[in-house]
């Protein structure tokens, strides 16, 4: 099935407000001045969110030109199309920034841990989990 005009922009939008949302709650859970131990565990989570942050929000509205038109609702079925193209976009762009000859720029190294990070997010996410990360709070 293939995603209908405007499906992108609203599965890249609802997954980016659920990516800021846990970005919230952990800065909220890093205010309250945690143990080392969970600190740390904080920080961590905190970085791939930050990576998939920028895959959503940066790197896939790039890659697929995609217009900042208000998101439309999108059926179960669209999601998982989307999903699908996400993972295959993300496969594609980390390859390709992991084979580049010589080194890569700071910003590729961003863009090459977003990459990721969308792709482990997709794979998981299509076989019902949150990519890799753990899962949202219900």
């Amino acid at each position: 099935m293939r995603p209908r005009s405007g499906a992108r922009e609203a599965v890249l939008a609802s997954r980016l407000e659920l990516v800021r949302a846990e970005r919230a709650r952990i800065a909220a859970q890093l205010d309250r001045l945690p143990s080392a131990a969970e600190r740390d565990a904080l920080l961590v989570r905190d970085a791939e969110l930050a990576a998939l942050e920028r895959g959503f929000a940066v790197l896939l509205p790039g890659v697929w030109h995609l217009a900042s038109d208000a998101p439309r609702a999108v059926g179960p079925g669209e999601d998982a199309a989307v999903l699908a193209d996400v993972r295959a976009t993300a496969s594609v762009l980390a390859l390709r920034l992991q084979e580049r000859p010589g080194g890569r720029t700071p910003r590729e190294d961003e863009d090459l841990a977003a990459a990721v990070a969308l792709f482990r997010f997709a794979h998981t996410a299509l076989g019902g989990g949150f990519g890799g990360l753990g899962s949202f709070p219900a």
